[in-house]
């Protein structure tokens, strides 16, 4: 091979080398049997994590793991994990294609189980190549170890001669490639026309090297991309060889195998389970892994892996999924509305605070119902929503609500009155601007002046109310009807 070559070619990202672009386009026109072919990454060793450049690390020796499909090997997190790129199945053997191009692509994706801590390409972000090489030469009489590509450096013993493992070594033109910011590493080589084919058996044409987290946790799958155009080998015919077997490899943590909370198939229909790392990686995604939780409480899982997941069917609703993975529901259409919220005995000193009550949404009445006993006050909430920063929703320069009084009285029991009807009709319509900064009460007319929560609070802006920083508030009373209304009017220079 000739290194002067291989330092010149630039990097090709998910782009085929030119000459495997004209393989593949002949691959529309003809096409070879299969038999046998295959693509693989397999684990071959492993170093201490952080390892100087030109660490060769320790050999392995994966298992084929006939569930997951993959070759696996088992380590402790905090380790660099070398994977080779291998590929076979064309050469002397009767019926089997010659080779003339092979790519293969690595998906990113499995860097990341959702369980445990992501795996990275080595050197990465500062030194990106240092994770992708091409391992065309090895020391010769010294320890076999790969010279002068990629993260390694040259011979400690030995001579830098061909690696008999590599892809017909004598005549390739090989470009490792780089896809950012996937990290979808692309390896690609090309035979010349007058090489002689090997054996077709078992060779590499690429490597990955992977730094595995002290956080890492579970079993991580490291595959290839299986879209034709990213993974492929060519034959001799000029053609593509179809049924390419790709397999990938599998890394399985030890140690860090204490249950936690498995949530699986994230949406509305999530699973919950506690179980190790180990088995957690192997459920359906979208997932999530939490060590040492159970499944207890209701936002224990998220429920939501994009806004689709929160659809409430209504229009007037912006349905969000949170970083938490909840859905949250902005209201986008303009409402106003009564709404109950506390509850102190009939005849009460004006600046009584009352009782905290949780109003239900009558859908047949199509009011907030409160159910008390009689001889009490009742505050009621004038509250108002739809506008802002939810795409879709206006801006608000005015709002005005009038009470109407006709509701008073229901024809069949005693009538209701403000508090203060007639002597004090102030007493009964407020406007709460601000609020006591420890527990939140109202502190102005018809509340107390000072704040009496016990918790040295202070009178402040109420952060309930309508732009509390920059609303001018207006309360009227109209008589004898009792229609109370209430104005707010934003300044031109607030924030909404």
């Amino acid at each position: 091979m000739n290194e002067h070559l291989a330092t010149r070619t630039p990097a090709i990202g998910l782009r085929p080398h030119p000459l495997i672009v004209t393989l593949m386009l002949a691959a529309l026109l003809s096409t070879t049997n299969a038999l046998g072919q295959t693509m693989q990454l397999y684990p071959i060793r492993t170093a201490p994590l952080y390892s100087p450049r030109g660490t060769v690390g320790d050999p392995v020796t994966p298992e084929f793991n006939s569930d997951l499909g993959c070759w696996e090997v088992q380590v402790r997190p905090g380790i660099e994990i070398d994977l080779d790129l291998q590929g076979s199945g064309w050469g002397n053997a009767a019926g089997s294609p010659t080779l003339v191009a092979i790519q293969g692509t690595v998906l990113s994706a499995g860097y990341n189980n959702s369980v445990g801590g992501i795996l990275n390409p080595k050197g990465w972000p500062g030194s990106p190549r240092n994770g992708a090489y091409q391992a065309a030469t090895t020391c010769d009489g010294g320890d076999g170890s790969p010279c002068f590509t990629g993260p390694f450096g040259p011979c400690v013993a030995g001579s830098c001669d061909a690696n008999p493992r590599w892809i017909m070594p004598p005549c390739t033109i090989h470009n490792p490639a780089i896809a950012t910011p996937t990290l979808n590493y692309a390896w690609a080589v090309a035979v010349q026309v007058d090489c002689a084919i090997d054996d077709g058996m078992t060779k590499t044409f690429g490597g990955l090297i992977l730094d595995v987290p002290n956080d890492a946790a579970g079993t991580y799958v490291i595959g290839l991309d299986p879209d034709p155009n990213n993974s492929f080998m060519a034959s001799g015919l000029g053609g593509a060889i179809p049924g390419v077997t790709l397999t990938p490899a599998c890394i399985t943590i030890l140690n860090n195998n204490n249950p936690g909370r498995c949530c699986s198939e994230i949406g509305p229909n999530v699973v919950c389970e506690v179980v190790t790392p180990q088995v957690c990686s192997t459920r359906p995604q979208p997932r999530s892994f939490a060590a040492g939780e159970t499944c207890g409480g209701d936002d224990a899982c998220p429920t939501c892996a994009s806004d689709g997941d929160c659809g409430d069917g209504d229009a007037c609703t912006a349905d969000v999924c949170n970083e938490a993975g909840q859905c949250g529901h902005t209201i986008i259409c303009p409402e106003m509305r009564f709404y109950p919220q506390r509850l102190s005995k009939l005849g009460s000193p004006a600046g009584t605070i009352g009782n905290s009550v949780t109003p239900e949404f009558n859908s047949d009445l199509g009011c907030w119902e409160l159910r008390v006993q009689a001889g009490v006050e009742v505050d009621i909430d004038v509250q108002a929503f739809g506008w802002g920063g939810a795409p879709g929703s206006p801006t608000l320069g005015a709002i005005q609500g009038t009470v109407v009084s006709a509701g008073y009285d229901n024809g069949s029991d005693g009538v209701l009155n403000p508090k203060g009807w007639p002597a004090s009709p102030g007493d009964g319509a407020y406007q709460a601007g601000s609020a006591c900064s420890g527990n939140g009460d109202p502190c102005n007319q018809p509340f107390d002046s000072g704040c009496n929560d016990g918790l040295n609070g202070t009178c402040d802006h109420n952060p309930n109310w309508v732009m509390p920083d920059c609303a001018a508030d207006i309360r009227a009373i109209a008589a004898p009807t009792l229609d109370y209304v209430w104005v707010t009017a934003a300044q031109s220079d607030c924030n909404i």
